[in-house]
């Protein structure tokens, strides 16, 4: 071999297809990088599956560039020769895989070594320690591998354990940057599920071609820019730590926590300094703590200049005029924001005012003008560079900000060896560079599904050595260092006896609050005017297993109740309930910083798969004339906006389109303003529509009924607010939605009481609620002094204080039900109602006041006349009250978003442009529809509610299993009519109340179990705390049950 000859690239074959690089990838920076992005995935994933799907993307016409060979052109410059067809030969992806599925990832020596989270901020992993798992054999690791061999600029490693597998994407960073990567990875995972990939933009042209060469407008830091002398001399100063010196690379793991308290100091520290509203984002918050950390090795009086670049993608900027928003853009398409200060400053000023100096920035400089300025600089340089600011002896710290990429949230579970319900997120991902290893260059990699944000970088050897000196600060927040304490309120005891009254108060608190347990008096905290604590006092504290007894004299901070405290301070303690039923999408706490804002809790606990709730204390806050409601835990169903959290509608589609809610629903915020709590968002069907059995599930799993034998249906869209409500004794309230009884039907099937409150036909102005001529939200809940009491404060609209007392109680014999032993149960309840009201019971039959009350030119019955009604009008609504959904979806994503198949049903029946599955209402019959509405409620109340005296009433229950096979949607009936649409329909008023239950023989267990029986309540249009007031005062004045159990019965039996 001669060592002195030059490298030979392959030879050229005429039929590639040759295509230039653009502009702006012609960097020698990036020709010196190749990328490897590491994802660790807790399941076995199929290498061919990964294979194939790769391939298939990069064969499609404008994806073929990432299959290119790179190759040097005579004057210096790169282009792409990319295969006519791709073959076993000359592959459109490098590939290769390790089987190692005789072992799991934590058996093997290498794998076991990736970083795991951590609970507070912490050095948790050296990425190098395991690039031999991320770099398969003969993956390229420098330009070279590419231009003098035939390796595709796309290269795919896959190892497989018995447990995980470990997927590593790697290319030259002349290809994209991170989201472009995010471009990619998503029309992967589409090919890997078969679905239509989008076209990628730029293929054959640079769209950017132009970008730099007219500026409008200087940089704002034009003035600033490093000179020639400047750059010698900063090359003079780092041109070591660049080139030569010896480099370790960490990664840094932030848990959510940690990262919600930093922007909350932040925020705090700026309102503190008289800033008017202030805002900064997280990564402003990150960028500014981190930076000071990473200058904590120089001296704390230095006047070294510093320089914060953040990388940031020009995507949006550019939108306007040369990149198409709806198109995927793989290639390099970012720039810099830059924010200039000493080294003294930075270590001087907080946090908060670091970041707002970076906000500031980053809004100046992101502008298309000062793009335009800024590019027009990179232009105007000796070689397409980042533009560098400052003094040459400017110490510069960089970041890679891939947050936006959400490489965390690509879902990979299509290519699981085995099928599994649930999305497949990594739990890590990792990064690596070879050759060039640029020094104090940050790249955060992004926020996990558990909320950890993940970062890295390459530092002079030592360097990292201190950040680790600097993190060991916080390990006194870490939740182990927290100790339990119970607060004691004994200012307002009229006792003289301090023992008395501590003894009182442990057992009040043992008897009402969930939260808290002995262990909690370790420490106690006594408020109290006493200075000492008796021999007598101490031995009662001590008979607790008390360690500590502290005595505090003049506070109103400190709430009674349980706490945790460490030396950084006192926290509440809320209690993690798991969700066994899959009644929730989601837990939900306050901010620290805005008692309107919420946040969402990933927490599980007790070796369950489902997710935990968190209450709060029920002694931390108690009712008010302020705060009525105060201490109430509310679920609501996931139709309601909650500020600062995401609303999913039932649909992970509608969730992906949409940010975490910027308000709350009004509903929902004048719970929180009477003083309720918000514990979680509970499951719905798709946008309230209808779900009746497990085969309509896919998105999200159905929830289950606690009641009979555990496998009844939970039927309606309110599914998650009643069977949560059924099966956990810690929830008081939740809010439902109900339009033809999506809150009547599930509290019907649970057992529970149901309220769907006056409407007048209009739609609710701050919620998607479809079809809001009958959709209205409303509320559950399992007592009926607690339905009145919530119902009293949250009933704004209808603030009656009417006492009602019916003369007339109509029960029609259409709505007499089928099974005798439930029809008994009705007759029972009925009569006890009306013998208690003094009124009348009056079985009457709908039909036969129709046929004497109807309109003379009508000839059909009262079902055949408005049999069509809803379920016309559902169709119109679902279909036109879903269009911003249906088109935001596709601007955004380029593709239609997925739905159930009933809500399919539901378009497509409006529409008629699928399988013929029904004709298109013209607007004739929505017209029709109307007039019937009309025609019902005139009828309705004229003839049955005429008038304050009467209500009507029917026996509801529903005995229907979850697991049940229906026909396809498209087959089923939904014409019809029941007791549940005259409310639907006119707005008055409705009440579940559950009266009694009924044995059924359970093909599930073999024995006898117990349903729930209700009964249906219509009253006045208007007088809806009077109608819920009437059945309180029937149950408490006849010593009937007020409330209903948990489980599997909802009344204790003899």
């Amino acid at each position: 071999m001669n060592f002195f000859s030059n490298p030979v690239a392959p030879a050229h074959v005429e039929t590639d297809q040759v295509i230039p690089l653009h502009v702006w990838d012609e960097s020698p920076l990036y020709r010196r990088i190749a990328l490897y992005n590491l994802k660790v995935f807790d399941d076995v994933l199929d290498p061919e599956k990964l294979r194939s799907s790769l391939e298939t993307l990069v064969s499609q016409r404008t994806w073929r560039k990432l299959g290119g060979r790179l190759r040097k052109k005579d004057d210096g410059y790169l282009e792409y020769h990319i295969p006519v067809q791709f073959t076993k030969e000359r592959p459109a992806i490098g590939y290769t895989h390790a089987n190692l599925m005789d072992v799991t990832k934590d058996e093997h020596p290498i794998a076991s070594r990736l970083p795991k989270p951590s609970s507070r901020p912490a050095i948790v992993g050296d990425p190098d320690e395991t690039v031999d798992l991320a770099c398969g054999p003969g993956c390229p690791t420098s330009i070279d591998d590419y231009l003098y061999t035939d390796q595709p600029l796309l290269g795919l490693h896959v190892v497989s354990f018995k447990d995980a597998t470990l997927v590593t994407l790697h290319w030259l960073h002349i290809a994209c940057d991170a989201l472009g990567m995010k471009g990619l990875i998503d029309g992967w995972v589409r090919a890997m599920k078969g679905l239509e990939i989008p076209e990628q933009q730029g293929f054959d042209y640079d769209p950017l071609a132009e970008l730099g060469k007219h500026p409008k407008e200087a940089h704002k830091l034009a003035d600033q820019r490093m000179t020639t002398a400047s750059l010698l001399t900063y090359a003079a100063w780092n041109g070591y730590s660049l080139a030569r010196a010896k480099k370790e690379t960490r990664m840094v793991c932030i848990p959510g926590w940690f990262m919600n308290k930093l922007r909350s100091t932040a925020l705090k520290e700026l309102a503190a300094a008289g800033v008017k509203d202030p805002f900064v984002t997280e990564n402003d918050v990150l960028v500014a703590w981190w930076s000071k950390i990473a200058i904590s090795h120089l001296p704390p009086d230095s006047d070294r200049p510093v320089t914060i670049q953040v990388g940031m993608s020009l995507r949006k900027s550019l939108e306007k005029d040369l990149l198409l928003p709806d198109k995927p853009f793989i290639s390099n398409c970012f720039g810099f924001t830059n924010l200039l200060l000493s080294s003294k400053d930075l270590n001087r000023q907080s946090t908060g005012e670091t970041a707002l100096q970076m906000r500031i920035a980053v809004n100046e400089q992101r502008t298309r003008e000062q793009v335009e300025a800024y590019q027009a600089m990179v232009l105007d340089s000796v070689a397409p560079l980042p533009v560098f600011f400052g003094n040459g002896n400017t110490y510069q710290i960089s970041y890679s900000n891939w947050t936006q990429a959400e490489l965390f949230s690509a879902d990979f579970s299509a290519a699981t060896v085995k099928p599994r319900d649930t999305p497949l997120y990594a739990s890590y991902i990792g990064h690596c560079q070879v050759p060039f290893k640029f020094p104090e260059g940050f790249i955060i990699v992004g926020k996990d599904m558990s909320e950890n944000t993940w970062f890295c970088s390459y530092r002079v050897a030592g360097l990292w050595d201190v950040v680790e000196r600097e993190l060991k600060a916080f390990q006194d927040i870490d939740s182990a260092h927290f100790a339990p304490l119970t607060c004691f309120n004994l200012f307002k005891t009229n006792s003289n006896s301090m023992e008395s009254d501590l003894e009182a108060a442990r057992l009040s608190y043992s008897q009402q609050d969930d939260v808290f347990c002995d262990g909690f008096l370790k420490n106690v905290l006594i408020l109290t005017h006493d200075t000492s604590i008796s021999d007598s006092v101490q031995g009662l504290l001590n008979s607790w297993g008390c360690s500590n007894a502290f005595l505090l004299s003049s506070s109103d901070q400190v709430s009674p109740g349980p706490y945790f405290f460490s030396s950084s301070g006192i926290y509440s303690a809320w209690r993690l309930y798991p969700d066994d039923y899959d009644a929730f999408v989601l837990s939900t706490t306050p901010s620290q910083t805005d008692v309107e804002t919420y946040e969402n809790l990933n927490a599980s606990a007790f070796g369950s798969s489902s997710i935990c709730i968190a209450v709060p204390s029920r002694m931390k806050v108690l009712p008010s004339s302020e705060k009525p409601l105060a201490g109430l835990r509310v679920g609501i169903k996931d139709l309601f906006h909650l500020k600062g959290v995401h609303t999913g509608c039932g649909n992970r589609a509608y969730r992906r389109l949409h940010a975490a809610s910027t308000f709350s629903t009004t509903g929902v915020k004048k719970v929180v303003d009477l003083g309720g709590i918000i514990v979680g968002k509970t499951k719905t069907v798709e946008f309230g529509g209808s779900q009746e059995v497990i085969g309509d599930w896919c998105d999200y799993f159905y929830a289950f009924n606690a009641r009979g034998d555990g496998y009844l249906a939970s039927t309606g869209s309110s599914t998650g607010s009643a069977a949560g409500l059924a099966a956990y004794p810690w929830l008081d309230v939740t809010l439902g939605t109900d339009s033809g009884g999506s809150i009547r039907d599930p509290a019907v099937a649970h057992g529970i009481y149901g309220f769907r409150p006056s409407h007048d036909g209009k739609d609710t102005p701050d919620m998607l609620l479809p079809c809001g001529k009958f959709h209205t939200p409303g509320f559950l809940a399992r007592s009926s002094r607690i339905m009145l009491k919530f119902g009293r404060h949250w009933l704004g609209a209808h603030p009656d204080i009417k006492r009602l007392n019916p003369t007339r109680i109509l029960f029609p014999k259409e709505y007499h039900a089928e099974n005798e032993n439930v029809q008994a149960v009705a007759d029972k309840w009925v009569t006890g109602l009306a013998s208690w009201l003094g009124a009348e019971r009056c079985d009457v039959s709908l039909e036969d006041i129709w046929d004497t009350t109807k309109p003379a030119s009508l000839s059909k019955s009262f079902v055949e006349t408005f049999k069509s009604t809803f379920i016309n009008l559902t169709y119109h609504g679902f279909w036109t009250d879903l269009a911003d959904f249906r088109d935001g979806y596709k601007n955004k994503f380029n593709e239609n978003p997925y739905i159930c198949k009933v809500l399919q049903m539901l378009w497509y029946v409006y529409t008629a442009t699928s399988m013929d599955r029904g004709k298109s209402l013209s607007p004739d019959e929505v017209q029709q529809a109307l007039d019937e509405i009309i025609l019902h409620n005139n009828w309705f109340f004229e003839n049955l509610l005429n008038d304050q005296k009467t209500i009507i009433v029917a026996p509801r229950y529903k005995l229907d299993y979850r697991d049940e096979y229906y026909p396809s949607p498209e087959k089923r009936n939904y014409v019809g009519w029941d007791s549940n649409l005259h409310a639907s329909l006119s707005g008055a008023p409705n009440i579940i109340v559950p009266v009694g239950q009924c044995s059924y023989e359970s093909h599930i267990t073999g024995n006898a179990e117990i349903f729930p029986v209700s009964m249906s309540v219509i009253g006045p249009k208007g007088l809806d705390v009077a109608l819920i007031s009437l059945i309180h005062s029937y149950n408490t004045e006849n010593e009937l049950p007020e409330s209903v159990l948990t489980g599997r019965q909802a009344f204790a039996t003899s």
